[in-house]
């Protein structure tokens, strides 16, 4: 959290014009392949309007997991 701090709070401020902190977190369900489908769109369109790049939390199970792995390292 303390090396992620840093990055979020630029984003934030480069990005969105926030200067105050802001925890963004994300969870994803469960569910196999859907999950793993439903979590890849959200992670692209949050990507795209870099919004994941704020983003403090990532959790998820079961099918979801496999889309957050590549996301998170």
């Amino acid at each position: 959290l303390k090396n992620r701090t840093e990055i979020i709070q630029e984003v934030l401020k480069n990005e969105f014009g926030i200067d105050k902190p802001l925890r963004i977190a994300f969870c994803c369900s469960g569910g196999g392949n859907r999950a793993m489908v439903g979590t890849l769109g959200i992670f692209e369109a949050a990507a795209k309007h870099n919004i994941l790049q704020a983003t403090t939390y990532i959790v998820g199970l079961s099918g979801s997991t496999w889309t957050i792995a590549p996301w998170v390292y």
